[in-house]
This record gives C-alpha cells, structure tokens and sequence, in this order.
C-alpha cells in the first residue's frame, strides 16, 4: 500500500460505515483489526447502530502516522522518493515553485495533483533536501505531502 492509501483507510477505520462501500470498509477494518488493535493505536469501540466501530487514545493523525511507520519497518509500504519545497505552513502547506533566479537546484521531477477546488497544480520534486535561510519555507517528503488532506494525487508513479 501506499502511504496516501494507508492514510485513507485509517480515517475511514475511525468513521462510521455507512458511508462507504463494503470493499472499501472491509479493507480498512482488516487494517484497523490487523495493525492498529494489536499495537495499541485504536481499539475496537461500538457508538451505536450505523456509528463508529473504533476509537483511539491518539489524534487520526498520530495514528495515521504512526501506522505508516509501523508498515514502513515491516517493508509493507511503497514508497515515493523525494522532497517537495513546501510554505511553512502547518494548515496548509501548499508547495513553492521557485523560478530559476531565486534557486540554483534542479527538481528531478514534478508531480501532478487536483486541490480540493478542482484546480490542477504542479508540484516540483527534488531529488534531496537543500539547506534552507528563509524559515517561511519547509522540506515534506513526497509521501508526506501527497497526504496533505487537500491533495488529490494523479500522477502515474515515478
């Protein structure tokens, strides 16, 4: 799995099923009752007919995180290598694209992703981190930032 794929099904573990389709539910309750239970990132809660099914100690992003790395030791997790220059901005870190005046290093490669307002936008992927002078600006890992919640990832892989 993906960490964007990884991400999703751990939000939909702690929602409600109702709103999903039985596939979609049962993949994320087989990685609720396979990984989060036994290493204590949620445990199984009943809220009721048609209500949420798990609840846990840690914030949905603390365990979304934590799952990953989890995965991540266990070589279950595919992985896009990179890094993308983001603002630093803990809402909403959209990415920076620098022209070629302001910066000296070359991206490896770009990615493209739909926002939440429909809009298509191009992230630049840099091969390593670069030092940084300015602190409005912060390095995300590709992973990192593809499950930034408004990013919407189409690219075709590497």
């Amino acid at each position: 799995m993906t960490t964007h794929q990884i991400y999703r099904l751990v939000a939909i573990g702690f929602c409600q099923p109702k709103f999903y389709k039985k596939s979609v539910w049962t993949a994320a309750k087989k990685l609720m009752d396979g990984v989060l239970c036994p290493n204590d990132l949620a445990y199984p809660f009943d809220f009721g007919r048609g209500k949420g099914k798990y609840s846990s100690k840690l914030s949905i992003n603390d365990a979304q995180a934590q799952t990953v790395e989890l995965l991540r030791k266990n070589g279950t997790v595919l992985t896009q290598h990179g890094f993308v220059l983001v603002e630093n901005d803990s809402r909403s870190p959209k990415p920076i694209n620098l022209n070629t005046e302001q910066i000296n290093w070359v991206a490896q490669r770009s990615i493209q992703y739909v926002s939440y307002d429909q809009t298509l936008h191009t992230a630049s992927i840099f091969e390593q981190k670069q030092d940084l002078l300015n602190s409005d600006m912060k390095w995300l890992t590709v992973d990192e930032f593809i499950c930034l919640p408004f990013v919407i990832d189409i690219s075709k892989g590497d």
